[in-house]
């Protein structure tokens, strides 16, 4: 799996270096754009972190194996994460909470193996019919008071406009939980039509290519020419890039070897 990961970072990351060279967007010369290339764009971040998962697999399947494990992996991930994320506003306390924290270096438990696990989790232990309800209702809620906690927060005029959804804040894991739940729970029950069904393991198939490529498509294309009322204007260009992002991945996926590694 590390093997793909390494071969799509190596192309993407060089695709998008000859296109800063040749659009002018970043003035560099020959060994910057090499370093650059190293670091990859801003997205590509994306496949570090899932080549990291790919390494603490073995020891996420052990967790894995135990619920009552599982259920105590979240636990210091919420406790911990909560207190990383929000200890700092704490009257007086907040500057000690962060430091102290910090020395506890708590890396496997912060980062991203939390939904990783969680995805195993929803799905090898469901939530009871019962408590079901009270995850969609609660995931709604903290999306909701996030949008309302950043609004205040530019109202304010404060630094961290994201404060509250930020990919990897606890507030977004929590929202992401709920909307796994309701997939694992509720779209996998769907009886959904044969041509329903193909189309949506073709988003599936090319979703890889489709997310490494829209960066580009988002550049190269006059997107911004879209931008007229935001509550309509961001669906219909997200839709555009989407669309041309899947026609991309699909043609790169016919390409004989190389394929399958890119897109």
């Amino acid at each position: 799996y590390i093997k793909r990961i390494v071969i799509a970072f190596v192309f993407w990351s060089g695709i998008y270096e000859l296109y800063y060279a040749a659009s002018g967007r970043i003035h560099l010369n020959l060994a910057g754009h090499f370093i650059n290339a190293l670091m990859g764009p801003t997205h590509l971040w994306f496949l570090f972190m899932i080549a990291g998962l790919y390494v603490m697999t073995p020891f996420l399947r052990k967790i894995a194996e135990s619920k009552d494990l599982c259920e105590y992996f979240f636990a210091i991930y919420l406790v911990i994460k909560l207190l990383a994320t929000f200890g700092e506003y704490i009257p007086v306390l907040g500057s000690v909470i962060e430091a102290d924290l910090g020395k506890a270096y708590l890396f496997f438990v912060l980062g991203f193996s939390v939904d990783f696990l969680f995805g195993y989790y929803a799905k090898a232990y469901p939530i009871p019919k019962s408590r079901e309800w009270i995850v969609y209702i609660s995931g709604a809620a903290i999306l909701l008071g996030s949008l309302v906690g950043n609004a205040c927060l530019e109202i304010a005029g404060a630094e961290n406009l994201e404060l509250f959804t930020k990919t990897d804040s606890p507030t977004m894991f929590l929202c992401a939980c709920a909307f796994y739940v309701l997939f694992v729970n509720r779209v996998s029950k769907i009886r959904f039509s044969q041509n329903a069904a193909d189309l949506i393991e073709r988003f599936g198939k090319y979703g890889f290519g489709m997310y490494l490529v829209h960066y580009l498509i988002v550049w190269i294309l006059p997107v911004r020419l879209l931008a007229f009322v935001p509550i309509l204007s961001t669906p219909i260009a997200a839709a555009v890039v989407f669309l041309i992002s899947f026609l991309v991945s699909a043609c790169l996926r016919r390409i004989p070897v190389l394929g399958r590694y890119i897109a």
